[in-house]
């Protein structure tokens, strides 16, 4: 992962409790793919933790397939 251990971590703590919330279950029920899932996760963890998080790491060099990658690895849904 091209991703530093350290913004993964903060990525992970984010987005871990809104995974308790809101199980990849009830996304598929809806019919929404693993990828909506993922990203999903990310802006609404980018909302509620007011962090500029996804802007730091595009400017740290990351483009979505990194991010999609460590979406993946927290969310164990591919």
């Amino acid at each position: 992962m091209k991703i530093s251990s350290e913004d993964f971590a903060i990525l992970k703590g984010i987005i871990e409790p809104i995974m308790k919330e809101i199980p990849f279950k009830k996304y598929a029920a809806e019919g929404f793919s693993p990828k909506r899932y993922r990203w999903d996760l990310f802006w609404i963890a980018q909302r509620r933790s007011n962090l500029q998080l996804g802007c730091s790491l595009y400017e740290k060099g990351l483009n979505d397939d990194h991010i999609d990658t460590a979406l993946r690895k927290i969310t164990g849904v591919k």
